[in-house]
């Protein structure tokens, strides 16, 4: 999820360039939270679907796994998509040959002959990243390109002939801009050694990364500390031990390294994060389900091909008479159709408990499609600010808008509790803070999610090692940031403490119940 309006306004024509032409009231498939326009996904061809096939990146478990290759991701872009724009009419037009750069995230878009080429740059180092060929068959008004890789990308004119906007799958528009020409990095490869190495990973995080004064890190120390290890002779083990040594430190999900030719990969995480996956979560789903559901929670949007048992992402059913519970194991991409049969069953209901303490992340979009059911107002939800290359690192780009929209789909307009914990990553953080205008005000209950909330950057190093880092600061509407601390609780209740897994209780989520002014069973 990136800058522009981030949820459809539903049952109205697919008008919005970013909606990439689905039907009205439909958000496209496989929109994740991860940053940028270019990802090795690709994105299927319909808009919506009831069984998702979960990206490769996650397992079951949630962990991101670094060891598919991605091409390239462009960040966040300048500005807000217009409602209406001047399409490009044609591929040989001017206003679309040539060289585009992404403002704050490092990235140039060469198209020529047809062809759109990446470039993923630092200031010291240029990488080609992936291609696509025009693919013919366009709309009126678009160019559309596509690339094993890269996926589906589509292009419509600026507001000048110096500026495009690049749309891809998902909700996201990316304001590109004219550059004068390739940068002199580009004229050569970038050589594939230790030192090359080691240099493009510092200075990508250097000139992207936007939380080293939050996380209190000091990037040049780490240099100065660890870059006199490395050499000509610099095993690739001893390589990825000493870039694991430079990002760990930030405690943040969102940084991650994935060496494929050693077979080894890390992702952070918070220290004092305890997860909640695994064996535990086993016992926490059966304590909820025996102990305070009444019948059997009904499931919805079936996972495959993680395994030969389909999972369900999205569980639905009553605690007490008039309490609805929809607990989320992960924001799936789709599953609207979901949507609106709890939400058919929860239109009489007294309350709602939506539990995302055991969330493996998962897709923005779909964060939004389901805080659009929760409202029937239109509201900010927060604003997105990028690191840009700057030497000052906390320089950022203007903050840019993101809306929620009232759906015309079923939804629910009554009291809401929200569950949260350290499990509440990503996608489910991006869910908190998108309800932070909904009226009447949700209760969130708990304790505080992980914080991390910024689309991630993808890059490539000359060996061909992928690495992660996020390159965005999201704003509530009074200019906080929850990144590093996380989104907190209004009222702080341990998450599933040993000695409610003793007892065979949920405090948190009798609290909910509480709350919402039902005696649990």
């Amino acid at each position: 999820m990136r800058i522009a309006v981030a949820a459809t306004k539903q049952g109205l024509p697919c008008t919005r360039p970013f909606q990439n032409g689905c039907p009205a009231g439909v958000l496209p498939p496989a929109m994740n939270g991860f940053s940028g326009i270019f990802s090795t996904r690709r994105a299927p061809q319909t808009c919506s679907f009831e069984t998702t096939k979960w990206p490769r990146r996650y397992t079951p478990r949630g962990h991101m796994l670094r060891g598919k290759p991605a091409a390239v991701l462009i960040a966040i872009g300048l500005a807000v998509a217009p409602q209406s724009v001047t399409y490009a009419q044609s591929p040989s037009n001017p206003l679309i040959d040539g060289l585009w750069l992404a403002g704050g995230s490092g990235q140039l878009a060469e198209i020529k002959q047809n062809t759109l080429q990446i470039y993923e740059m630092t200031d010291a180092s240029c990488i080609p990243a992936g291609n696509a060929k025009m693919r013919p068959g366009a709309k009126p008004g678009e160019v559309v390109f596509e690339g094993r890789l890269i996926g589906t990308l589509r292009v419509t004119a600026g507001d000048s002939s110096d500026s495009l906007w690049l749309h891809h799958r998902g909700v996201s528009s990316v304001a590109l801009q004219r550059a004068p020409g390739l940068p002199e990095t580009c004229g050569h490869k970038t050589p594939d050694t230790p030192e090359s190495n080691y240099e493009v990973f510092w200075r990508t995080f250097s000139e992207h990364y936007p939380f080293f004064a939050r996380r209190q890190v000091d990037w040049s120390a780490v240099d100065k500390n660890l870059r006199p290890q490395i050499n000509e002779s610099t095993s690739p083990a001893e390589l990825f031990g000493v870039f694991q040594q430079m990002i760990e430190p930030l405690l943040d999900a969102h940084t991650g390294i994935d060496a494929k030719t050693i077979h080894r990969s890390f992702h952070g995480r918070r220290a004092d994060a305890e997860t909640q996956q695994g064996a535990r979560a086993g016992r926490i789903r059966e304590i909820i389900q025996q102990k305070y559901v009444r019948g059997n929670l009904q499931n919805y949007c079936h996972l495959l091909g993680l395994g030969s048992k389909p999972q369900s992402l999205l569980h639905f059913g009553l605690v007490g008479d008039s309490i609805g519970y929809l607990r989320i194991d992960a924001f799936p991409p789709g599953c609207d159709g979901g949507l609106d049969k709890i939400f058919r069953e929860a239109a009489e209901l007294k309350g709602l408990i939506i539990d995302e303490r055991l969330n493996v992340d998962g897709s923005n979009a779909f964060a939004f499609s389901l805080a659009s059911r929760l409202t029937n107002h239109d509201y900010l939800a927060y604003s997105i600010a990028t690191r840009s290359n700057a030497p000052d690192n906390g320089h950022r780009t203007p903050p840019q808008p993101v809306m929620v929209y009232a759906s015309a789909r079923p939804g629910f307009s009554g009291e809401v509790a929200l569950l949260i914990g350290p499990d509440s990553v990503s996608a489910a953080g991006v869910f908190a803070m998108a309800l932070f205008g909904r009226k009447p005000r949700i209760t969130r209950v708990g304790d505080n999610t992980q914080g991390v909330f910024s689309d991630v950057l993808e890059r490539t190093l000359p060996n061909g090692w992928r690495f992660s880092l996020p390159n965005g600061t999201y704003l509530a509407e009074d200019g906080r940031a929850f990144d590093v601390v996380g989104v907190p609780p209004d009222v702080r209740v341990p998450v599933f403490p040993d000695q409610d897994l003793r007892d065979g209780r949920d405090s948190a989520l009798e609290k909910a119940i509480d709350l919402l002014g039902q005696t649990r069973n």
